[in-house]
């Protein structure tokens, strides 16, 4: 009878470890499919991080690009309308001075041209034969001399090949 009871006694334990051994695998066996789980999770985040990471590379270098191919475009936009706008005003400044340029040769011209004929009226007989005297009758004298002078070279030359 002791035997008997400790047999059921040993048998309830044994019973009970091995139900609570059976839990145990079994808590066990889902750990390590919950950490297999959690493992292929990470690994699986991990790939999409590193292929999210090269989208955002190759996007930012795509964007760089972008943004230099507009900073080029605007700066040749920029250097076309300031060339326009310096062409603009080279001509406009050019027509403003060939204009000015115009109005004071005009107006000089007509005042050298009033003064000429004050001038003349203003005259004297005497002034007009020193005027003729010497525009005229001096460079001749002076062509005559210069006339003379190589006429008397060309005879010392001609004097000396004798």
């Amino acid at each position: 009878m002791v035997h008997e009871v400790l047999t059921r006694m040993e048998a309830a334990t044994l019973g009970e470890m091995l139900d609570f051994l059976s839990k145990e695998l079994d808590r066990l066996i889902v750990e390590r499919r919950l950490h297999a789980f959690a493992m292929l999770a990470n690994r699986e985040r991990r790939m999409r991080e590193a292929e999210e990471s090269g989208r955002r590379q190759k996007e930012e270098c795509r964007r760089r690009q972008e943004d230099e191919y507009f900073r080029q475009i605007v700066k040749v936009h920029q250097d076309t309308v300031d060339s326009y706008f310096r062409d603009i005003a080279k001509a406009t400044m050019d027509s403003t001075a060939d204009f000015h340029a115009r109005n004071e040769y005009n107006a000089i011209g007509s005042r050298w041209v009033e003064e000429q004929r004050l001038s003349d009226k203003q005259r004297t007989a005497e002034e007009e034969a020193s005027d003729l005297v010497y525009n005229f009758l001096i460079p001749e004298v002076l062509a005559q001399i210069i006339d003379h002078a190589l006429k008397f070279h060309q005879k010392v030359l001609e004097l000396q090949r004798q």
